[in-house]
C-alpha cells in the first residue's frame, strides 16, 4: 500500500490560469527586479495500469527550467476548488481520495515568488476513474492429503491444493476437516479440526500440519472445506468452499512395548501407548517355552481413554492370575515360581488400521500368588489378627462412575471380603483447594444388619485409602491400594 498523498485544497481559475507578476522596488519606489512567468508544464500524460484503482495511476509531464516543485490540480466540471498534490519530480500521482467518476487535470510549474512566478495551468487532461465491481475470489481444486506420519522425526500430515490465481488478493486459506461415515455424511456437531493457511506467493499450496493440528485427527473419514479469504473485502469476496472427501486409513500400528510387575501375580502394561488410538485391542499371550509355541494364558484388553477430574486414565493392561503353591492353574492362569514368556500385540481394525508386530518377548517368573491390579480380584488377605482370620482381599468398586467422574457429593461402594459383603454410600466431605484428593464419609448396613461406618479418600496420584467399621469377620480395618478405570468403573484392589 502506497504512503497517503497529502491533499490541498487549492482555488484555482479552472477555466484558465493568470500570471501575476511581482516587483521589487527601490526606494524611490521604482522596481529593479523583473519576476518572469514559468512556462507551462508540457506533454502531461495520464497513465494507468488498472483503471479503477487511483492508486495504480501515474502523471508524467516535461521538465520546466527554474521550476520547484509542480503541482497537479484535479477537479470535475462545476467544482469551484480543485484537489492538489505536488511533486518535485516530473512524475506524480492522483489525490487518493478520489471517487470514481470523470475528471480533468491541469500541471502547473511553481516559481519562488522573486525571480520567477508560477506558470499558467497545462491544457486540462481527462481521465475516468472506473467504479470497481466487487468480483469473488476463485475456487481451489486438486484437494489432497498426504498422510504420511513420523512423530519422533516431528513428521506430520501434509494437505495440498491448487489455490487462486490471485494468491496477492489472499489473507489465507480457510481448512477445516468434518467427521464422516463411509458414504460422505457429515457427522453432527462443529469440525473436528479447522486451521488457516497462509496464501504465500504461488498458486500451488503446499502446507504441513502442525504438531496441534495434526493432534485433532485420528484415522478415519472425512470431508475437508477449503476456500480463499479476501485480504480486502472492498475488492473481493470470499472464495466458494469446496468440499472434498478424503480418508486416512492403512496406517501401520507401531510395536507394543511390554513392561511386566510380578509383586502381587502378574500385571503387564503397553507403556507406549499414548501413540496409539482408543478402541483398539490389546492381545497379551503367555508362553511356557522361549520359542513361544506353548501358549498357556491369553488375555485381551479393549484400549480407552478417559478423562476425569483426577486427569487422564488409560486402560492398557492386563492381569493374570497366579496360584497359591501347590494348587492347579486353570485357564489363563499361572502356577507359582514358574517362568513364562510373554508377548503383546495391537490389532487392527480392517478399516483404517494395521496390525502391528510382536512385541519383543519378555521373560518372567511368577514369584508370588495373587492376581494383577487391573481389577481381576482382590490382593491376598492378611494374617489373623485380633481374633479376625486371614482375609481374601477387598475389592471396592465406585458404581456411580460418571457422577463422582464429576466431583459428585455422594458415591456408592461395595466391599466383598470373604464372601461377606456390605454396600456403603460416600458423602463428600473434604475437597483440597489443589485437587488432590477427595475425602469421603462412608456409611451402611451389614449383611447381618450391623451399622458400617467409615472412611474413603481417593488421591489423584491413583492411591486409595479406605477405612471400614468392622462387619462379618473383620474388625475395624484399613485398607490402601490404587484405582483404574476398567469397563465403565473404577475399581480399587486394597489389602490390609
Amino acid at each position: 500500500m502506497k504512503n497517503k498523498k497529502f491533499l490541498v485544497l487549492g482555488s484555482i481559475a479552472l477555466s484558465a490560469c493568470f500570471i501575476i507578476p511581482l516587483a521589487a522596488c527601490t526606494e524611490s519606489g521604482e522596481s529593479n527586479i523583473t519576476s518572469t512567468p514559468l512556462a507551462v508544464p508540457a506533454n502531461v500524460q495520464i497513465t494507468t495500469t488498472d483503471n479503477t484503482d487511483v492508486e495504480a495511476f501515474s502523471v508524467t509531464f516535461d521538465a520546466v527550467e527554474n521550476a520547484s516543485p509542480y503541482r497537479i490540480y484535479v477537479y470535475q466540471e462545476g467544482d469551484t476548488q480543485a484537489k492538489v498534490t505536488s511533486t518535485t519530480t516530473t512524475t506524480g500521482e492522483l489525490p487518493n481520495d478520489l471517487e470514481p467518476g470523470d475528471y480533468m487535470l491541469s500541471v502547473l510549474a511553481v516559481g519562488n515568488g522573486i525571480n520567477y512566478t508560477n506558470s499558467n495551468g497545462s491544457e486540462p487532461q481527462e481521465f475516468t476513474l472506473e467504479k470497481w465491481e466487487i468480483a469473488q475470489l476463485g475456487t481451489v481444486s486438486d484437494v489432497e492429503m498426504d498422510w504420511t506420519v513420523d512423530i519422533e522425526n516431528q513428521q506430520y500430515p501434509v494437505l495440498s491444493f491448487s489455490g487462486v490465481d490471485n494468491p496477492e488478493d489472499v489473507q489465507y486459506y480457510s481448512v477445516e476437516f468434518f467427521s464422516t461415515d463411509t458414504e460422505g455424511n457429515r457427522a453432527e456437531g462443529d469440525a473436528v479440526a479447522f486451521f488457516n493457511v497462509p496464501a504465500g506467493s504461488s498458486s500451488e499450496v503446499v502446507y504441513e500440519l502442525t504438531a496441534d493440528q495434526y493432534g485433532d485427527l485420528v484415522p478415519g473419514y472425512y470431508v475437508v472445506d477449503v476456500y480463499a479469504r479476501a485480504n480486502n473485502t472492498d475488492r473481493y469476496e470470499n472464495g466458494e468452499v469446496v468440499s472434498t472427501p478424503v480418508v486416512w486409513d492403512d496406517v501401520d500400528l507401531i510395536t507394543p512395548t511390554l513392561t511386566i510387575d510380578t509383586e502381587n501375580g502378574v500385571t503387564a502394561e503397553v507403556d507406549n501407548h499414548l501413540d496409539l488410538y482408543a478402541g483398539l485391542e490389546f492381545t497379551f499371550n503367555v508362553y511356557s517355552d522361549e520359542a513361544c509355541t506353548e501358549l498357556v494364558a491369553t488375555k485381551s484388553v479393549t484400549y480407552s481413554i478417559s478423562s476425569s477430574m483426577f486427569g487422564t486414565t488409560y486402560t492398557n493392561s492386563a492381569s493374570f492370575t497366579v496360584v497359591e503353591e501347590g494348587q492347579t492353574p486353570g485357564a489363563d492362569e499361572l502356577a507359582l515360581g514358574e517362568t513364562y514368556y510373554m508377548t503383546v500385540t495391537a490389532s487392527g481394525d480392517s478399516a483404517f488400521y494395521n496390525n502391528s508386530p510382536v512385541s519383543t518377548v519378555v521373560e518372567f517368573t511368577a514369584d508370588h500368588a495373587g492376581t494383577g491390579s487391573s481389577g481381576g480380584g482382590g490382593f491376598p488377605g492378611g494374617p489373623g489378627g485380633g481374633g479376625n482370620p486371614g482375609g481374601g482381599g477387598a475389592t471396592i468398586t465406585l458404581t456411580q462412575i460418571e457422577a463422582f467422574a464429576q466431583g459428585a457429593d455422594t458415591v456408592t461402594i461395595t466391599i466383598d471380603a470373604m464372601g461377606t459383603a456390605c454396600t456403603l454410600t460416600g458423602t463428600l466431605e473434604a475437597v483440597p483447594t489443589d485437587g488432590s484428593a477427595y475425602t469421603y464419609s462412608l456409611s451402611g448396613t451389614g449383611g447381618m444388619g450391623e451399622s458400617i461406618t467409615g472412611t474413603l479418600e481417593i488421591v489423584v496420584d491413583n492411591t486409595v485409602s479406605c477405612t471400614v467399621g468392622a462387619f462379618g469377620p473383620f474388625s475395624e480395618t484399613t485398607f490402601n491400594g490404587s484405582w483404574m478405570l476398567e469397563g465403565g468403573q473404577i475399581t480399587v484392589t486394597m489389602s490390609e
